[in-house]
């Protein structure tokens, strides 16, 4: 099997240049979003609600890393990542994302009850679990344009 040919250096440093962009405009529009959200949400409800917003991140921030279990950064790393490599760490991801939504759907009282039991706690829980669920199925495809320094793409999806 011949090597994958690669970049030259200038175009190396154009992708590498395009990357840096795509990557800081991600990081400031997230930013933005980080901080703008909670003042929406005080501004349009309570704070009752806010604190609400405010855990339900917690236990997303908290239920990330056991969905994503650092695969992104194995397959990375990993230079030559055949097909069955790569099967392996999505089915793992897909194992981990739904244990980790089965865990959010069926513990989310017990978990509301650090929000005094609200019930509308409970339901933003359970969607959390489906959004690990759903994000254990990008963290593969996610590393694979990352490798590519095809951060445009990851900005734009």
């Amino acid at each position: 099997m011949a090597p994958a040919s690669r970049p030259d250096g200038g175009e190396l440093r154009q992708r590498t240049l395009r990357s840096v962009f795509w990557i800081l405009t991600v990081n400031i529009v997230r930013s933005l979003a980080l901080f703008l959200l909670p003042v929406g949400i005080a501004w349009l409800s309570g704070p009752v609600e806010l604190g609400l917003a405010h855990v339900a991140y917690g236990v997303y921030a908290v239920a990330l890393p056991f969905v994503t279990m650092g695969t992104r950064a194995a397959v990375l790393q990993h230079h030559e990542a055949g097909q069955s490599y790569l099967s392996s760490v999505f089915y793992l991801n897909l194992l981990t994302g739904a244990a980790t939504a089965v865990v959010l759907v069926a513990g989310a009282p017990w978990i509301a009850a650090i929000g005094k039991g609200d019930p509308r706690l409970v339901t933003v829980i359970r969607w959390i679990g489906v959004v690990c669920f759903l994000s254990s199925l990008s963290v593969v495809q996610n590393a694979l344009l990352a490798r590519r320094l095809a951060y445009r793409t990851l900005s734009l999806a």
